[in-house]
């Protein structure tokens, strides 16, 4: 005896009772609602017809549902219910109930590849998608072989020479292109229509009933002569405030002037079958400098801007040029295209421009889309073109014509270093360091400071102050006044954040920690670390470190952790 019950219900064991089992579920004998016996017989061979009941499949179930069937032997009214067997089984999904309204080969042809036109899957009702069917030559594939409850790429019974092409599983899609095929050659399609859950294959079902639309396409067979190269002269240590497109502080790419080539590739027809070549479409890759920098894109044909093609930065590693018709004529002059950016200038996109970082950008074979091998000529295959890498190559540059605290002054006590040291920075009108700035810096106090005014040569773009000393306490503020006389006012000096200098009155025996801040034990009267001074008659010694008992006072000094 066979019972069906849905797997996410639970099971239950027969009665001794002698069920009247149907193969249709809403009649089938219950064992209770969700466990129907839908065969009750000795025949054991549904395939020989000798007992009704045993024949043909079980009606009535959900779709794209899993059912457990779970075998009985019994004897009269008594069932064995120790282990039954049992098998679970997918139905499958509603099938689709018609084909698409619209399939061809799209009139455009390549030399390698067709493009397919369909309506889109969403069109049909419960249709999750498109199986495309392919095989060379005038005659369209057949249905054989097309397999429910299997996904496409697990049938075995495709005639020789029909290949699945693709699934097509976005129910908006309304085109595919198949690649790969071969110059001048005739290939024909059927597209099979299916529905499933999503996720298991058993419940795939596919609609070939009625008539499965087919299409067929020739590839063209045009000379692949045409040549893409890449020469062009790069620009280095690229000032980024130059080129802000036509508005301050950011604008479109309209011209020359406001916006600076980085990549170039010259297009040259093969001048041998009377086509010009057509470029249609092209697409760079941009590193992450470019990425994080570059505020929009624009293609020129030599000087000119090319319509429509001033772009803002999509922030991705691809920047792509659709719509084009960009001609080298027939055996004529070469077309010089030159990629165009220009930078981002307000925060917080200018923050990611760094001094001497380099924007690299290539061109693959596959990213560039030429018209119809019927009127075009084709480009050569061609290895990747890169962007050069060489000197100072689309190197960014950042002049400095200000200045700026990277690190400010903090409260200090009279007679002590100043820690963390004051830090001055060259930077552009952006603040962006200038990694090449070496001007030497004056730094002075409104207070009493030793050596005043200090004096430091920048390095990498920053001066260094680490002996900063005052020696009179602050009445209750002080300031810093950083000078650099070469560049021009008000740029050219800046004034610290305020802090204050406060007095210490030692005395003999006094501790104090000295030398290099840092994170340090503390052993009693050791000499190491060598970090620690005693004030003896009225100055500071090198000293060990005081005891742990000591009755003098012990002064930790900024930027010390004991």
């Amino acid at each position: 005896m066979l019972v069906v019950r849905r797997t996410a219900d639970a099971s239950q064991i027969p009665s001794a009772t002698a069920y009247s089992a149907n193969l249709a579920w809403g009649s089938a004998a219950q064992i209770n609602a969700n466990n129907r016996v839908v065969i009750r017989g000795n025949d054991g061979d549904a395939s020989t017809g000798t007992d009704a009941d045993n024949d043909g499949p079980v009606t009535g179930l959900s779709a794209e549902t899993q059912y457990t069937v779970t075998a009985y032997s019994y004897s009269g009214t008594c069932y064995n219910q120790t282990s039954p067997p049992s098998v679970n089984i997918y139905t499958l999904s509603t099938e689709p109930p018609a084909h698409p309204l619209l399939f061809n080969v799209d009139a455009c042809a390549y030399n390698t590849s067709l493009k397919l036109n369909f309506s889109a899957a969403s069109s049909i009702p419960t249709a999750d998608g498109y199986i495309i069917l392919r095989r060379q030559g005038a005659t369209a594939p057949a249905t054989t072989g097309v397999e429910d409850g299997l996904a496409a790429g697990s049938w075995t019974g495709l005639p020789g020479g029909t290949t699945v092409v693709t699934n097509i599983t976005n129910t908006g899609t309304t085109t595919y292109t198949d690649n790969g095929l071969t110059a001048g050659t005739q290939y024909s399609y059927l597209i099979i229509p299916y529905n499933y859950n999503g996720t298991i294959d058993a419940t795939y079902n596919y609609y070939t009933g009625g008539t499965p639309l087919s299409a067929s396409g020739t590839t063209s067979n045009a000379l692949a002569t045409s040549t893409i190269t890449s020469s062009f002269t790069y620009n280095s240590d690229i000032d980024y405030l130059a080129f802000h497109g036509d508005a301050s502080p950011q604008g479109n790419i309209t011209n020359t002037s406001n916006s600076v080539g980085v990549f170039g590739i010259t297009l040259t027809d093969g001048a041998v079958d009377l086509k010009p070549t057509i470029l249609k479409s092209i697409t760079f890759g941009v590193n992450s400098v470019a990425q994080n920098v570059v505020a929009r894109y624009a293609l020129f044909n030599g000087n000119a801007l090319i319509a429509g093609t001033d772009m803002a930065n999509p922030g991705t590693n691809t920047i792509t040029f659709n719509g084009l018709s960009i001609t080298a004529a027939e055996g004529g002059p070469a077309v010089i295209l030159t990629l165009r950016v220009s930078f981002y200038q307000t925060s917080p996109a200018v923050n990611a421009i760094n001094d001497h970082d380099r924007m690299t950008f290539t061109l693959a074979y596959s990213d560039v889309t030429l018209d119809c091998g019927g009127v075009s000529s084709q480009v050569s295959s061609f290895s990747t073109l890169n962007s050069s890498t060489s000197l100072h190559h689309n190197h960014l540059s950042v002049t400095a014509d200000r200045l700026v605290f990277g690190t400010q002054p903090t409260d200090v006590s009279t007679g002590a270093a100043m820690t963390p040291a004051v830090t001055i920075n060259g930077v552009d009108v952006n603040g962006r360091l200038d990694t090449d700035f070496t001007g030497n810096i004056s730094l002075s106090s409104t207070g009493t400071m030793t050596g005043d005014p200090l004096s430091a040569t920048a390095s990498a773009g920053v001066a260094t102050f680490s002996t900063i000393i005052h020696t009179v306490p602050s009445p209750p503020n002080y300031f810093l006044t950083a000078t650099y006389s070469s560049f021009t006012a008000p740029n050219n000096s800046v004034t610290s954040n305020p802090f204050n200098v406060t007095e210490i009155v030692y005395v003999n025996g006094d501790y104090r920690t000295t030398g290099t801040p840092g994170t340090y034990s503390w052993l009693s009267n050791q000499a190491s670390p060598a970090i620690w001074e005693r004030r003896v008659a009225g100055s500071w010694q090198t000293s060990n470190s005081p005891a742990y008992n000591t009755s003098n006072n012990v002064y930790i000094t900024n930027g010390f952790i004991i």
